[in-house]
């Protein structure tokens, strides 16, 4: 876990990030498996204590942040979109999140 962290905490690119996450939820079967391997690292982490607890924190941060911006920039104006336009909009987004592998087990 901490060499995947930390390699996710040295990318800078959308694309850079995007492949390191990849690589992560393929190691860990999915978004479940990695959730349950990085909680057991931080705890295990928060018990050594020192910079090995804060370092675990690094590449979430960075995975949270690129997320963040992803959602931003594919997020239309909503002010700017008829009622129809919102409703297809959020149907395209329930689809496109049901859809993920990524969220399997």
């Amino acid at each position: 876990m901490q060499n995947y962290l930390r390699d996710l905490a040295k990318q800078s690119t959308p694309d850079q990030i995007e492949a390191a996450l990849t690589a992560i939820l393929d190691h860990f079967g999915g978004l479940v498996g990695f959730t349950t391997a990085w909680i057991e690292h931080q705890e295990r982490m928060m018990r050594a204590g020192g910079l090995r607890a804060q370092k675990c924190f690094e590449g979430i941060l960075q995975m949270l942040l690129y997320l963040e911006d992803r959602r931003k920039s594919e997020m239309p104006e909503v002010d700017q979109l008829s009622r129809e336009e919102l409703g297809a909009h959020m149907v395209q987004e329930g689809i496109r999140l049901l859809s993920n592998p990524a969220l399997e087990d």
